[in-house]
């Protein structure tokens, strides 16, 4: 089968998981979304080893996770395992993250956030995110919304659950930023950054090539990280 030009491997990746969790994964003892599963699905195929039947190795698993990950918890859980358990398979491993096991919180919503936040790096290969506000195109009125910042585009979202997503605008050669007002002669000083509309401060514009996007963010350090990409 050969690609398409429009072929959305995300959009593929949950076809798969939907027909292949149906039969394997057992949902009674986790504390995670089926959304959270699949993320966690996609964290295991990303850090399996390359060969089948595929699993993980503990060490990858422990570097991924990071600050969400208790650590200590989990060298005692493998103290346990014989010779022959020393990887994990996709469902066990969903059914350990899932229930909370070695988590630092074992809530639903702290889950959530530590597996989303490791799906996003991963994943998504997201460089910056957060909530930054978005002046709409057709009624003119500012929007909240989740921006996710990668090499070679932002997303934007509902929320930060990544649920509904709302648009896309790609980095391409014909992208750019504006941050200042028109400029003028180089033998003047700078010119001003963007004033402030419609009441919102720390404007600036993501001028794609089909339209732009008014952006504001809550203060000068925030709109330099968001041009700046860190």
């Amino acid at each position: 089968m050969r690609a398409t030009a429009n072929f959305d491997l995300q959009d593929f990746n949950r076809m798969c998981w939907t027909l292949s969790s149906r039969k394997n994964l057992d949902r009674s003892q986790l504390l995670i979304s089926n959304d959270d599963a699949f993320k966690v699905w996609c964290i295991f195929n990303f850090l399996s080893e390359d060969r089948y039947p595929l699993t993980v190795v503990p060490e990858e698993l422990t570097e991924a996770m990071g600050g969400s990950w208790v650590e200590e918890r989990y060298e005692d859980y493998k103290l346990q395992l014989t010779s022959s358990q020393q990887s994990l398979t996709c469902w066990a491993l969903i059914g350990l993250v899932g229930s909370g096991s070695f988590s630092k919180g074992t809530e639903r919503q702290a889950l959530s956030m530590g597996v989303n936040g490791v799906y996003q790096e991963l994943i998504m290969d997201v460089l910056k995110q957060g909530y930054i506000l978005k002046k709409g195109h057709k009624r003119k009125n500012w929007t909240e919304r989740w921006f996710a910042l990668n090499p070679t585009s932002i997303s934007y979202y509902v929320g930060e659950d990544l649920a509904e997503k709302k648009g896309e605008i790609l980095l391409d050669g014909s992208c750019g930023v504006e941050a200042r007002a028109t400029l003028r002669a180089s033998s003047q000083p700078p010119p001003p950054p963007l004033p402030d509309k419609d009441g919102k401060k720390c404007l600036f514009l993501i001028r794609a090539s089909h339209k732009s996007f008014e952006i504001s963010v809550s203060d000068k350090k925030k709109k330099h990280e968001w041009i700046l990409g860190n």
